[in-house]
């Protein structure tokens, strides 16, 4: 038996508890567990998903710093996180972590570009964004951007709206500050406005830079996540959703509302 961590060990190629472990007294054990397992890319053993289904209890809101840490290390752990939640959900605990989750989980996609059903993409989404996490300055935010992003849909109402509404609360029972809870709800809210605006708008139109930049509040910080945020999703969607030229599209709307944001003049476009 290899301790991977308070009360969690590896023994016969498993992720599996301790003998002294107390799951009953111990609700940030599964996250614990599907941290060990996600960096260890080990599975969980069938016995401990069932100990811990049958007497694990929830986790008090807002959660300890270290229940969250463990999740973020589950959400950048990269490929190995699929099987991780899947194994979880499998067994219920997943919806006891995220209660959201009920409305996601299998549903069909709407848009025949998407390979996943939607609980899928949102994991393929955190998987894709894990790489991407060099490039801003809060790898937090854009894990848990990237889990919460479409955990609107399954609704009538705008999925993007209804999204952003149900973050803050989750944000708050994860244990996030008003500021970082705000942030993730914008990052909820605007996911689509830069595959949008880039795809389907004149980027030479000042308008159309100073919308973009006004929809986020001048906020440089949450411009930077939803470009990252922008990649892994449309990698998670499908073949050929995410390409050079959209990239490039994307690139160019980000630099142009970075000028604006910062007070600078956007460039003039070349003479006919």
């Amino acid at each position: 038996r290899r301790p991977l961590d308070e009360g969690v060990v590896e023994y016969d190629g498993e992720v599996v508890l301790a003998r002294d472990a107390q799951p009953q007294a111990d609700p940030g054990l599964v996250l614990r567990v599907a941290a060990a397992s996600a960096d260890t890319g080990l599975p969980i053993g069938a016995g401990t998903l069932k100990r811990l289904a049958d007497s694990v209890g929830d986790l008090p809101s807002p959660w300890p710093r270290e229940a969250l840490d463990d999740l973020l290390v589950v959400l950048l752990a990269g490929p190995t996180a699929v099987n991780t939640i899947e194994s979880l959900d499998r067994t219920g605990l997943w919806g006891r972590i995220f209660p959201e989750w009920d409305a996601v989980r299998d549903l069909p996609p709407r848009d025949v570009s998407h390979k996943w059903t939607v609980d899928r993409h949102i994991v393929e989404t955190a998987v894709n964004a894990a790489p991407l996490t060099t490039r801003v300055a809060r790898s937090d935010l854009l894990a848990l951007g990237a889990l919460l992003h479409d955990i609107g849909k399954g609704r009538v109402t705008d999925h993007c709206v209804l999204g952003a509404e149900l973050t803050i609360p989750i944000a708050n029972r994860l244990g996030l500050s008003a500021q970082d809870a705000d942030t993730l709800a914008g990052m909820v809210r605007h996911h689509l406005l830069l595959p949008i605006t880039a795809n389907r708008s004149d980027l030479n139109d000042p308008k159309t830079i100073e919308s973009v930049a006004e929809a986020l509040h001048g906020d440089p910080q949450l411009l930077e996540l939803l470009h990252a945020l922008a990649e892994a999703d449309s990698k998670a969607t499908g073949p050929g959703v995410w390409s050079d030229w959209k990239a490039s599209l994307i690139e160019d709307l980000v630099r142009r509302c970075r000028l604006v944001m910062a007070g600078e003049p956007l460039p003039k476009p070349d003479p006919i």
